[in-house]
């Protein structure tokens, strides 16, 4: 019911359908395993058919209705992956069905409608329109974080693969904040790199300290729009964003920007991430103190994850942090991860992960604009919307 109806073909009709039958199309040649009474379907008026595990037996199913009495020029429509973001529907008359379903090479799981009310679709039909409809995105972001974008991607039309990477955790780094908490002066830097450097930061200043008044002698650098992003969702402000998102160019441009002689920093870090900043604001003149506050660690999948993945292939796969695509490297071997990755458009947040991607040897295809997850959807959006236009 629920497939005909995503593609707007309703099952009875108050003018064209009082009745419908659901019918297993599986086994229609061999007679001996079949127990469907095609006889008695095909003569039957005024109802609606719906076979469901017909795809390759359906120029046995067409056959049988036909020689029953069945109209060859009764309406037929056929529904593949109904439901799904990269649903398929054709319509045609039964005779012409088998035709088509070799034509448009008709996968299961699908299923076939005839009758009347196939004529409704073209003024009943309404799931299918976003700009993203069709597309099967694989996101590789931790699941705790991806909520969000999967709402987004849904909205868009999307058919989103959840398949995290990574997962993250928070880290006490007891004599870091010991430190931190010493930390005195007015020419102060907090330096954060990445969204969970945001998030697992404020949480534990809010659990430790408690009053945000203790930064009011910091300036805030970000690393990108993203972790600016995070910033305002705490309700700060970053005072400085390197014009590129790496970890290198921040350190190298806040240098240009200020003199880093006497500045006491505060490096917020994961366990996973390069000492580039420590060691350039050093060389520079600050004093710098890192705080590791979250550990990243590789997500295994549960048993038949990959298979499923594998089944149906993603049109985009989406990195939005080195570490996201180091994850995959570590969960896929070099020759899965190229099956994966041969048609599919792989797209990254920025600079970093896109050195990290093609260090893997996996080729990016597409990178952010704004090195934010709004800045990837918008970017796959983009390139949907000028393929379907024709512009390259």
């Amino acid at each position: 019911i629920a497939a005909p109806a995503y593609c707007g073909i309703p099952c009875t009709d108050r003018e064209k359908a009082s009745l419908v039958t659901f019918v297993t199309g599986h086994k229609a040649q061999e007679k001996a395993l079949s127990t469907v009474p095609w006889e008695c379907i095909a003569r039957a008026r005024n109802g609606t058919v719906v076979i469901y595990m017909g795809v390759g037996e359906i120029a046995n199913i067409v056959k049988n209705l036909i020689q029953y009495g069945m109209s060859p020029d009764s309406p037929m429509a056929v529904i593949e992956r109904g439901t799904f973001p990269t649903q398929r529907n054709f319509t045609t008359s039964l005779k012409d069905m088998p035709d088509l379903v070799i034509r448009e090479n008709v996968q299961p799981p699908a299923l076939f409608v005839i009758g009347e009310v196939v004529k409704l679709q073209p003024f009943m039909e309404w799931f299918g329109h976003g700009p993203l409809f069709g597309v099967r995105v694989m996101v590789t972001r931790p699941a705790d974080q991806a909520n969000e974008m999967y709402r987004t991607l849904r909205e868009l039309g999307a058919e989103v693969l959840p398949y995290p990477t990574i997962t993250t955790k928070e880290f006490i780094d007891h004599a870091g904040w010991e430190k931190f908490d010493k930390v005195s002066g007015r020419n102060n830097w907090l330096i954060l790199t990445s969204e969970n450097g945001v998030r697992y930061f404020f949480k534990k200043f809010a659990e430790r300290i408690g009053d945000i008044r203790k930064l009011a002698d910091y300036k805030i650098a970000a690393v990108g729009y993203g972790t600016a992003r995070a910033l305002r969702q705490v309700h700060l402000q970053a005072d400085f964003i390197p014009k590129k998102a790496t970890t290198k160019a921040l350190a190298d441009e806040l240098c240009e920007h200020t003199d880093m002689s006497g500045v006491n920093v505060i490096r917020i870090r994961g366990n996973l991430a390069d000492d580039r900043i420590e060691t350039r604001l050093t060389e520079a003149g600050a004093s710098v103190l890192p705080v590791t506050c979250y550990e990243t660690s590789y997500t295994p999948w549960p048993d038949g994850f990959k298979d499923r993945l594998f089944e149906h292939l993603p049109d985009v796969i989406v990195f939005t942090s080195g570490s996201t695509a180091a994850g995959l490297s570590k969960i896929l071997s070099s020759e899965e991860i190229n099956v994966l990755t041969k048609n599919a458009e792989v797209i990254s947040i920025g600079p970093s992960t896109t050195g990290m991607i093609n260090s893997l040897g996996i080729r990016t295809t597409m990178e952010a604009d704004e090195h934010s997850i709004p800045g990837v959807i918008a970017k796959i959006v983009e390139y949907y919307t000028n393929k379907i236009q024709g512009v390259k």
